[in-house]
């Protein structure tokens, strides 16, 4: 798997068997000169890219914080509730984080009254979840 360019510290475009790849992993795009070997221990995602796809474009706006607890929470997760995430899943919930921080560095307050019944009624064993 060879490096073609870093988006940030967590998110790199790879290159494998002549298939262009995102891969994330803390540290993963640091330090690296296009055509270097990328180290795969540190791969926690790896996305396949399409002309269809955008990946590359979403994976690019998120910070290496918000790809690395990403990766925290789908790992906490996962076995929990006896599931894995899919690629849609986890773009989604990067998408997610990444717009809760933005909310919180822009001083938007979103008042949690306005949704918690209806997650914790609806969605209890993801809620208790949640408070993890």
């Amino acid at each position: 798997m060879k490096f073609l360019k870093a988006f940030n510290n967590s998110a790199a475009l790879v290159e494998d068997d002549g298939t262009e790849k995102i891969v994330l992993g803390k540290g993963i795009g640091f330090g690296l000169k296009k055509g270097q070997d990328v180290d795969q221990s540190k791969i926690e995602r790896c996305f396949v890219t399409t002309e269809q796809s955008n990946e590359v474009e979403q994976v690019k706006e998120f910070t290496a914080q918000t790809i690395d607890v990403t990766n925290q929470i789908v790992k906490l997760v996962e076995p929990l509730l006896q599931a894995k995430f899919s690629d849609y899943q986890y773009l989604a919930l990067a998408d997610h984080i990444d717009f809760a921080v933005t909310r919180i560095n822009d001083h938007i307050d979103i008042d949690p009254a306005n949704n918690n019944w209806e997650v914790k009624n609806l969605f209890p064993k993801e809620y208790a979840i949640s408070k993890k």
